[in-house]
C-alpha cells in the first residue's frame, strides 16, 4: 500500500522516529512517577512472624570452617538470631567459648581425625 506523496524512506523515517519519542515518553514517566510509600513496618512484621515460626521448627545447621574470619563472622550471626535449636562445628582448629551466648554449638567434627581414602 503506497500513501501519495510518501516515499518509503520518509515513511521509515516517521515511523522509527514515533517510536523513539513514545519510548522516551513511557521511560520520563516510568521515573518521575511517585509509587507511594512501602509498607515497611508490614514487611518487618512478616519477618518476625517467619522467624518466631521457624525457631519452632527446631532446627540445627552445621558450619564448615567456624574458625576462619567468614566463619567465625557467620557463627556469630546465627548464635545471635536464635534459629536455630543446635549448631555443630565441622573445622580443624579446636575453638573455645567462654561466652554464654555460645551455648547451643554443641560440637565439633574434626577433619584431620577422618579417614580419607
Amino acid at each position: 500500500m503506497k500513501l501519495p506523496g510518501v516515499s518509503g524512506f520518509n515513511l521509515g523515517v516517521f515511523l522509527l522516529s514515533t517510536l523513539v519519542l513514545s519510548l522516551a515518553y513511557l521511560l520520563y514517566h516510568l521515573e518521575n512517577s511517585d509509587p507511594g510509600p512501602l509498607p515497611i513496618s508490614s514487611m518487618s512484621q512478616d519477618i518476625n512472624n517467619l522467624r518466631e515460626m521457624y525457631k519452632t521448627l527446631n532446627k540445627s545447621c552445621f558450619i564448615l570452617g567456624a574458625s576462619g574470619e567468614t566463619g567465625k563472622v557467620l557463627l556469630k550471626e546465627i548464635v545471635q538470631s536464635q534459629l536455630f535449636a543446635k549448631v555443630t562445628l565441622i573445622g580443624r582448629r579446636k575453638l573455645t567459648f567462654e561466652d554464654a551466648t555460645y551455648e547451643n554449638v554443641v560440637g565439633f567434627l574434626y577433619l584431620d581425625y577422618l579417614p580419607f581414602t
